[in-house]
């Protein structure tokens, strides 16, 4: 063990009197201690570690040792001691001038504070407020001092870490105080950076950290996304089984709060089975798992109760679930049912005790979820039918008298605690006017109000009290936990859902036939196996087949389809049937990328309804939402207002079964508590024609930035798209652009910007979001790859006259300027003429740009390379020529040196050092032909 071999090596430090061997143990075996949550044996092990540097006069290990019994006082929750170590490592630091600890110094500052403001006590935000500003003070100026660090201070991979922790941490402060836009954008920066540098535990929490972020704010599409990219980082690490129960929890309570207790359910089983080494981790998974289980099956008695009637076992059940959703502090969810159960007690009749019952729920839950306003309400409600109740109405007037207090209405407050001491008295209960008096002394001192507190508290000691205990009272109302789900055995609880959560091979596959030769898993381009294909294309012989070789039944491809989801998507209810025989997953969520679809939302989504009816036999749960907080009930509303929009109204058979549907699941849906949100009109985008929703797949997920490394890479190649295409999973023609263009802006700003380092940018790529399904008529299919590159017009290699090359300068690599030569220049040129025998103004003419491009308008649309060899026999068969000069025709003279004759083309001599070029138009083609000079 670490710990043994440590201490042993301590020993022999101190007998050795080795103090810098000494500084090394301590600090191990105090890591050791943290490691178990041994914060005091940690306390004492940095404190002699402390010592020895002192004595070593060795200034910065005293520097880190305070640092860390620093971050010790703060695990122990004394943050003034913590700030006082930790402000003398931020001293050292600056006399030292080591930018480094500098640096950390502040960051531990800004931790410390930061825990401060999560320990402070409810109501005391002034407090609060002041410790988040410290906190974002000192953060800031760490992110500041950590712009000031080289590579020779610290490496260019540790300095990002630094970066993005920081960034992190900012994020999470302007989170608690109420900026969430900033929140996210310090989070996300944080993100980029873990991915560009590979910091998969600090992407692992910058996931949770933002996950948490939107779950806290409302956006829970958002946050369900973002937990399951943590589960796939998780995946990653050595503490993976700790990250993975630390995800799935939280995953868990976003999925609860959209309602949907199913999928909190699979998320908390599966964190079960992996058998957290945490303790306390371990114990509330368990707490919590056995609650949504009890949930689950509360949810499925509500569903078996009849539409009319039986409203006292509704009422039951409603309270269950709200008491259940209480306990897990889920105030929103625990808020519906009991307003539920209220609904139910009003149509039973004027029950004044079951009246009273629903009042206290509501009330302390709004309460509790600070909708103080709400409370005092319903209080009020209760005590206005507690009538003779003086010790109920008592303890009442003194929650009511909280509230208040809580609003800062004092004089309301005032009022009630007088209320109170008057049931108290009518009540005579000694105690509880004990309770009475103390309270109100408190709030007279809290008001200044001396005397009159001073008042009351000799009336309270003038009051004489029995041998009871006063805890009596107190102890009674915390049993909210002790029955919930208890006699759920939680190693018997099962999912075939958790058995592909990961897309492997499913263990429990039935296997009549085995052929170790064939390959029946493969998977194509898209991570889609045989069975895939078949599901997609309808191919039912195949799927048999496969079936009966023993081909996973849950497969997943690189989105996180499975058979059973393309099958119910594309309608094939053979397959879907044969599939469900097969013990297939019918309440699987797919995948990262499929926004937590389960089958019967699949095929509600495509309106599918034989096979909807059929899942429904088979145990699907119609209760389960996606990630956008869709009912099923909201998905079919979708498609029938997209069909009719579409193709005008429904034919009557169809409309027949929608209604029939429609109305069967809005009375399951009823009993269960949920209401139909016809809410939504383009969250989700249903069918067109033929319904199928198609959905994105991996190469179309590629151009996200959020996706960074989590799903294979592989090429798209275009594949035959006859009858259906793949799995659809497309992206609209629009949405591709977007990323299309996001994608490459963001690569040639990489490429700009190699060696420079902007990863503080304000403003970072926010990749378009690409739904789960799309419309059929909007997919693409395999032709997904747009010809957004326009094919080059192939340049000459010569020009039109004279084969002159088109060469570019070496300096710049711009085009060659038609220039007009200087007479000087062309003196050169032509060395053997004399200035009367050259026309300069023709010359000048023939140079021009204008007469270039007027040549190359009016000249042969041949390859340059034919007109090129014509000239050249030209040259050698005409030697003499009559002058055409005469005929107004200009002329030129060109030397040889503008000539680049290629090396596999023999050179042709010319008799003299100077040539004549005149122009000739034959047959409506304008040739230049080279002649002999008048001295030749």
């Amino acid at each position: 063990m670490d710990y043994e071999r440590w201490r042993k090596k301590k020993s022999k430090a101190l007998k050795d009197g080795d103090l810098a061997q000494l500084i090394v143990c301590c600090k191990e075996l105090a890591e050791c201690n943290v490691f178990h949550e041994k914060y005091h044996d940690a306390l004492e092990e940095y404190k002699e570690m402390e010592r020895a540097a002192e004595a070593m006069h060795s200034e910065m290990d005293v520097a880190r040792a305070n640092r860390m019994i620093g971050e010790m006082y703060c695990e122990m929750g004394e943050f003034d001691k913590a700030i006082s170590h930790q402000q003398r490592h931020l001293d050292i630091a600056r006399n030292q001038n080591d930018k480094v600890e500098q640096q950390r110094a502040l960051a531990t500052l800004g931790r410390t504070y930061f825990m401060m403001a999560d320990f402070v006590r409810e109501g005391d935000y002034q407090k609060k407020t002041a410790a988040l500003g410290e906190a974002k003070q000192y953060f800031t100026e760490s992110l500041a001092m950590c712009e000031q660090l080289t590579d020779s201070m610290v490496g260019s991979k540790q300095r990002m870490e630094m970066r993005a922790r920081l960034f992190l941490n900012l994020g999470l402060v302007h989170d608690d105080e109420g900026h969430v836009d900033s929140a996210i954008d310090y989070i996300n920066k944080a993100v980029f950076i873990c991915k560009k540098v590979d910091l998969w535990e600090d992407l692992f929490k910058a996931y949770i950290g933002l996950g948490c972020t939107y779950n806290k704010n409302g956006m829970k599409k958002d946050a369900i996304s973002t937990f399951d990219k943590a589960v796939s980082v998780a995946e990653r690490l050595s503490s993976k089984v700790v990250s993975l129960c630390e995800v799935l929890s939280h995953k868990a309570e976003a999925l609860l709060d959209l309602p949907d207790f199913r999928g909190a359910r699979q998320a908390l089983l599966r964190a079960y089975k992996l058998n957290c080494p945490s303790s306390a981790m371990k114990k509330e998974i368990e707490k919590k798992l056995r609650i949504v289980a009890a949930m689950c099956e509360t949810e499925v008695k509500l569903t078996d109760l009849a539409p009319e009637g039986q409203e006292a076992e509704r009422k039951k059940l409603y309270e269950s679930l709200g008491d259940m959703a209480s306990e897990l502090r889920n105030f929103e969810v625990a808020l519906t049912y009991y307003t539920l159960m209220l609904q139910c007690v009003e149509k039973c009749g004027d029950d004044s005790k079951a009246l009273i019952e629903c009042y206290v729920s509501l009330a302390q839950t709004y309460k509790d979820a600070k909708q103080y306003k709400k409370a005092v309400e319903y209080f009020r409600k209760e005590v206005a039918l507690e009538k003779g109740n003086h010790e109920e109405s008592c303890k009442t007037y003194l929650n009511i008298a909280e509230l208040y207090h809580l609003m800062g209405k004092d004089s309301n407050a005032m009022e009630a605690y007088k209320a109170a001491k008057s049931n108290a008295e009518s009540c005579d209960n000694r105690r509880l006017m004990k309770t009475v008096l103390c309270n109100m002394v408190q709030h007279f001192k809290e008001l200044c109000e001396f005397q009159e507190a001073e008042k009351i508290q000799r009336e309270m000691n003038g009051l004489e009290f029995g041998e009871s205990s006063d805890e009596e009272d107190d102890e009674d109302p915390d049993k909210s936990a002790s029955g919930f789900g208890t006699h759920i055995n939680l190693d018997d609880l099962s999912d075939p859902e958790m058995n592909s959560q990961d897309g492997e091979v499913n263990s429990k596959v039935s296997r009549t036939r085995a052929k170790p030769r064939s390959n029946i898993h493969k998977k194509n381009e898209l991570g889609e196996t045989p069975l895939h294909r078949a599901a997609i294309t309808g191919n039912l012989a195949l799927a048999t087949k496969l079936l009966d070789q023993g081909h996973s039944v849950d497969v997943r491809d690189y989105s996180g389809w499975t058979p059973l989801h393309e099958a119910a998507n594309h309608g094939f209810y053979e397959i879907v049937e044969i599939l469900l025989k097969k013990g297939a997953a019918v309440n699987d969520r797919g995948g990262s990328e499929c926004n937590g679809v389960t089958p019967l939302l699949d095929a509600a989504s495509c309106g599918h309804f034989e096979i909807m009816d059929l899942l429904l036999q088979h145990k699907a749960s119609p209760l389960m939402k996606n990630n956008d907080g869709c009912s099923i009930l909201d998905l079919m509303s979708e498609w029938k207002m997209y069909a009719e929009r579409q193709d005008g109204r429904l034919d009557d058979d169809t409309l027949a079964k929608y209604e029939a549907m429609y109305s069967r699941l809005q009375q399951i849906l009823e009993r269960a508590g949920y209401k139909s949100s016809q809410k939504r009109s383009d969250a989700t985008t249903p069918v067109k024609g033929n319904p199928n929703l198609r959905r994105t797949t991996t190469r179309n997920v590629l151009y996200e930035e959020d996706d960074y490394d989590f799903n294979v890479r592989i090429p798209a190649t275009e594949m035959d798209d006859e009858g259906s295409s793949y799995s659809s999973k497309s992206l609209t023609k629009n949405n591709h652009r977007g990323a299309g263009a996001s994608e490459y802006e963001s690569a040639m700003r990489a490429i700009r910007f190699r060696s420079k380092d902007h990863m503080g940018s304000s403003s970072l790529i926010v990749e378009p979001k690409i739904p789960a399904l799309i419309p059929a008529g909007e997919s693409v299919g395999d032709d997904w790859l747009e010809e957004d590159v326009v094919r080059p017009i192939k340049k000459r290699k010569t020009s039109e006259f004279l084969g002159e090359p088109q060469r570019r300068r070496k300096s710049d690599g711009s085009p060659r300027p038609h220039q007009s030569p200087k007479p000087s220049q062309l003196e050169a040129l032509f060395p053997d003429s004399s200035n009367d025998e050259i026309d300069w103004s023709l010359v000048s003419d023939l140079t021009s740009s204008n007469s270039v491009n007027n040549l190359a308008d009016k000249s042969s649309p041949s390859t340059s390379g034919t007109c090129s060899n014509k000239l050249k026999v030209m040259n050698l068969c005409r030697r003499k020529e009559l002058p055409l000069t005469t005929g107004g025709l200009s002329q030129e003279k060109i030397g040889r040196s503008e000539f680049d004759i290629p090396p596999n083309e023999p050179r042709l001599v010319s008799s003299s050092s100077s040539m004549t070029c005149i122009r000739i138009l034959v047959e409506g083609k304008l040739l230049l032909v080279p002649v002999p000079s008048n001295n030749d």
